[in-house]
């Protein structure tokens, strides 16, 4: 899973965000500032104010006119696919929002595996999407870039850091994060790319919900091999071939 991926043209248009009693308008408008708070940090915001939150729900959008979706102007929702987001930040509050029915339903000692891949910002970034459905206006205030350093990092060629944005939004929102797993892919899709080395790997995060969880470790433990067994059952270390008196009768030798 990741951000910025291609329109296969599914029909798998949703509405995420906003409030569940608006009756949203579609189109030409710029959400409503007066509610929006993507550009403040996290530990700024409540768990209910935060984008995403428990007080808003996933429903089906019916008869959606555009396939890069559309923002509504009263309630800041977003009508379309996940991973078509206009924007990166878009993406996290998807994903943070998925997540807190997974919490819903996961048991209390259960586990949550998340796996994302990370993407770059073009030249032609997902920034420029507002333009299909709002011409008039394009990107609202609180999307455009500035001259300040803070808001300018979406540019041509970043590094967007997706799992980890997405894995710092999902501990403020009370997830316990245990471990970031690289997925190393020897096989992985060649890269034409001149000025960079080729990603090679994905996240794969684990989270919990609470201290302690049910985790069999010995099912995926790599076995011992029959020489390593054989070397440890020995009762004196000394004895073990590559223990430390087969290292010192080696540098004696090395020495004379």
């Amino acid at each position: 899973m990741e951000w910025g991926l291609r329109d296969y043209g599914t029909d798998s248009v949703r509405i995420w965000g906003g409030l569940p009693e608006c009756e949203h308008e579609w189109g030409e408008s710029l959400p409503a500032a007066k509610d929006d708070h993507r550009n403040i940090g996290f530990a700024e915001r409540s768990k209910e104010d935060y984008i995403g939150g428990g007080h808003k729900k996933v429903t089906i959008a019916e008869n959606h006119p555009s396939e890069a979706g559309q923002l509504c102007s009263e309630c800041g929702a977003w009508r379309g696919s996940l991973g078509l987001e206009p924007h990166p930040q878009l993406f996290v509050d998807s994903i943070v929002e998925i997540c807190r029915e997974i919490k819903r339903v996961l048991k209390p000692g259960g586990t949550f595996w998340l796996n994302l891949g990370d993407t770059y910002y073009g030249s032609g970034g997902k920034g420029g999407q507002y333009e299909k459905f709002m011409p008039d206006k394009g990107q609202p205030a609180h999307y455009r870039q500035s001259s300040k350093s803070r808001s300018n990092w979406l540019q041509p060629k970043q590094l967007l850091g997706m799992p980890w944005r997405v894995a710092i939004a999902l501990q403020h929102d009370a997830w316990i994060l245990r471990n970031d797993i690289i997925w190393h892919k020897p096989n992985h899709m060649p890269s034409s790319v001149k000025d960079r080395l080729t990603i090679s790997y994905e996240h794969v995060f684990l989270f919990v919900k609470q201290r302690r969880y049910y985790f069999d470790l010995d099912a995926i433990r790599k076995p011992l091999s029959k020489g390593t067994l054989l070397r440890i059952r020995q009762k004196n270390i000394e004895n073990q071939p590559g223990g430390p008196k087969t290292l010192a009768l080696r540098r004696e030798r090395s020495e004379t």
